[in-house]
């Protein structure tokens, strides 16, 4: 098989036409090109063109078609799966470049436009499967059609000079998926327009990040995967100075709550949850304003009013329980007192009962209700110490490096954690859960600890690790930072998370918190639980079947819910 390197460079740099921004782009090939057969031990793949995906000149409304065939002469039935060997795409927007297949007998896309699909990124070479496990009978051949096109638009397409897609189309013996497929998706749902505007037909075309060593503020590439979470699910997330994520769900009902009352309500997508915990949509509360459409004014309104107000968590700051979302009311004995004696829910934190009021106010008993998932897991980790005394640090300080989605994760890493310690023992009191429900219908363990009046909490230090921030680092460009004018969404103010950080040799609770403009997206943990000027960021989530409505989560065009009421 004869590879081929594709480089691409600038013909003209910019053509403005009636305010029409055009990006030019040409191709160059280094080496030759033949027809190509593949043969693995059941399957022939001949391509009546170059194996190369791309071969001539990219220029918006660019396009480009391949041929081929996959014959099963040589064994009895047979299954195969399709690829593109060392994929790259580096291209920075999202929606322009797509492409589809087409076979009368094998694999076609799915999409609601004309079947094409977004082409998803790859920042280096890679082995992309685009179809797992296709039934091919013996003596039967499918023929193909692969189509890639750069679609042709009014906006500014200049951010994609100078980037690059390449690959070799190819063939290999079927393998099962085990990943979310977007046609298991109803087309229809804002989860799957999420995956197809991020180029992910598939989660595993999803990349990882494998460190965490460092702040990540990346605009290029801002959409990832991982299976650090819960029963080690696989959950896609936001990172990086991602500015496709912004949704509108609900209306300022009370001023009270640092907005004005109809304006619209704005959120950040953090990530989808675990499937075993409802599979929906985690949003961060990122302010209020006026959204006019895409053609007109742009939004105005999101500034610095990323909060509903501020709280301190307790009334003291000398116990160790003082870090929790709720607590029991039992007397603190230090080296005697456990883990297991600080959980419950017989007092509540001042940030849960303001939560608790901004969602009473907001969403209770409205249309908006329907949409939001009860079964999210929110997590307050207190793991990490058997007995409690001063100088003990809780779960995230001692994974700082590793952030998990799992609640209670050990010290150890996921993988080595089992089921058991997943749903039993002391981490199961820090899941918080709106009701209780089972992880299946034979368990007689609960998953949550139903602890939560309603499904509405805060985001955790591991969220906003896997995010793009790191503990004792600015990261000045990262999404759950920024405002639309990629300045800070809270102002001045620091905000918290629901995670606990230590118990100091001072008997002062701390937990973790994000600076404002000051420290711009710094991830700390020096404010006693005291402090009555952090502010208050709510986190919910929509369930996996929310439907869209419109918008492609831009700044200019967020995601807008479909109200079926």
């Amino acid at each position: 098989m004869t590879k081929k390197y594709l480089i691409i460079s600038i013909v003209t740099v910019l053509v403005l036409l009636i305010g029409v921004s055009l990006a030019y782009y040409t191709i160059q090939i280094v080496g030759t090109g033949s027809n190509m057969v593949m043969e693995t031990a059941y399957l022939r793949l001949v391509l009546t063109d170059n194996a190369s995906i791309v071969e001539d000149a990219i220029i918006p409304g660019w396009s480009t078609s391949k041929k081929f065939t996959v014959e099963n002469k040589y064994g009895a039935e047979t299954t195969y799966d399709l690829l593109i060997e060392n994929f790259q795409n580096t291209f920075v927007t999202n929606g322009f470049l797509q492409f589809k297949i087409e076979s009368e007998k094998g694999y076609n896309t799915i999409s609601e436009d004309n079947n094409y699909i977004n082409v998803p990124k790859s920042q280096t070479a890679k082995k992309l499967v685009i179809a797992h496990n296709i039934r091919l009978d013996k003596d039967t051949t499918h023929e193909y059609t692969i189509s890639f096109r750069y679609k042709d638009s009014e906006e500014n397409q200049a951010a994609d000079m100078q980037k690059v897609l390449s690959g070799n189309i190819g063939i290999q013996n079927g393998t099962e998926n085990t990943d979310l497929v977007i046609t298991d998706l109803d087309s229809s749902t804002l989860k799957y327009h999420i995956l197809s505007d991020n180029g992910v037909y598939n989660t595993e075309w999803a990349e990882e990040r494998t460190s965490f060593s460092s702040i990540y503020d990346s605009s290029t590439n801002t959409f990832f995967r991982t299976n650090n979470a819960e029963l080690g699910e696989t959950v896609l997330y936001y990172a990086g100075n991602a500015r496709n994520n912004w949704v509108i769900f609900g209306k300022c009902a009370n001023a009270n709550y640092n907005c004005t009352v109809g304006d619209d309500l704005y959120w950040r997508i953090i990530r989808t949850n675990e499937k075993s915990t409802g599979g929906g949509i985690r949003l961060l509360y990122s302010g209020s304003g006026k959204f006019t459409d895409s053609k007109g004014n742009k939004i105005i309104g999101i500034t610095e009013n990323g909060y509903i107000g501020s709280s301190k968590w307790h009334s003291g700051y000398n116990r160790p329980d003082d870090v929790s979302y709720t607590k029991s009311d039992g007397t603190y004995i230090s080296g005697t007192t456990t883990t297991d004696d600080i959980r419950g829910n017989s007092i509540d934190s001042y940030i849960k009962i303001k939560v608790d009021a901004f969602y009473e106010s907001t969403f209770l008993d409205t249309n908006y209700e329907d949409y939001i998932d009860f079964k999210t897991l929110y997590c307050n980790d207190r793991s990490g110490n058997i007995t409690l005394a001063p100088g003990i640090t809780f779960g995230f300080k001692k994974r700082v490096l590793a952030p998990s989605y799992a609640c209670g994760a050990s010290t150890t890493g996921f993988k080595e954690r089992t089921l058991w310690y997943l749903i039993s023992g002391n981490s199961k009191e820090d899941r918080y859960t709106a009701s209780e429900y089972k992880i299946s219908e034979t368990d007689d363990d609960y998953f949550g600890n139903g602890w939560l009046d309603y499904p509405i909490a805060l985001m955790t230090a591991d969220e906003v690790a896997f995010a793009g921030g790191k503990y004792g680092n600015n990261n000045q460009l990262v999404w759950y930072f920024t405002n639309n004018e990629s300045n800070s969404i809270t102002g001045d103010n620091y905000w918290w998370t629901m995670s606990p950080s230590f118990f100091s040799d001072y008997s002062i609770s701390n937990s973790l918190f994000v600076y404002g403009s000051s420290q711009p997206g710094y991830l700390d943990d020096n404010h006693r639980v005291s402090y009555s000027q952090g502010t208050i960021r709510p986190v919910l989530s929509l369930t996996a079947n929310t439907k869209w409505l419109s918008g492609n989560g831009t700044p200019d065009s967020p995601y807008q819910v479909k109200l079926e009421n």
